[in-house]
């Protein structure tokens, strides 16, 4: 079978602005486009381009499972808003959590109206809101009742004693890691 050949005659005023840029400014990349736009050309094989999957969104996750008659949507999508909080971005608006969590606005501010009502959200302003520190009772719930949270505490404020270091336990919880024990700092005298 003959292969098709076919050869671009574009001229350099032909190009656009940002590609003459471009090829005037990596001369690698001037060389490498030809050749590509050569290869691609004379190829009977089509170019086949593949971009990564994109990652599950929280809307997502909660989408896939909404058809649970014993799924909680707004639960979920409560915790999917605290879990858009970060230690870089401690205050956000309702908009920074939409697109945090792909969930409608009106979904979010819901959300924090609700979380802010029962104290464990605020605002200051009205617009930008932050988590509060009685969300870490959610947290202490599930610590609290691990058996091994309180087994293993001595033996961490011992090995903090000796070693005049903080120490502390994590569980694995798929690929995210937990801190579920720490003793209280001891510092020498």
């Amino acid at each position: 079978m003959p292969r098709a050949h076919a050869r671009s005659k574009t001229s350099r005023t032909a190009r656009p602005p940002a590609a003459r840029n471009a090829a005037a400014s990596a001369p690698a990349v001037r060389s490498a486009i030809p050749a590509a736009i050569s290869r691609a050309t004379h190829s009977a094989v089509p170019l086949e381009v593949s971009f990564p999957a994109p990652a599950a969104t929280p809307s997502s996750k909660i989408d896939a499972l909404t058809g649970d008659p014993n799924f909680m949507t707004s639960l979920a999508r409560g915790l999917a808003v605290i879990q858009a909080f970060t230690d870089r971005k401690q205050q956000l608006s309702i908009s920074q959590v939409s697109v945090r969590t792909a969930l409608s606005r009106a979904a979010v501010r819901r959300c924090l109206y609700t979380l802010k009502q029962l104290g464990f959200a605020a605002s200051d302003d009205g617009r930008h809101f932050y988590l509060r520190p009685r969300i870490l009772s959610l947290g202490h719930s599930y610590i609290s009742s691990m058996p091994i949270a309180s087994s293993v505490q001595p033996v961490l404020e011992h090995a903090s004693r000796q070693l005049h270091e903080s120490s502390s336990i994590a569980t694995l919880d798929g690929r995210d890691r937990h801190l579920t024990g720490f003793p209280s700092i001891t510092t020498p005298h």
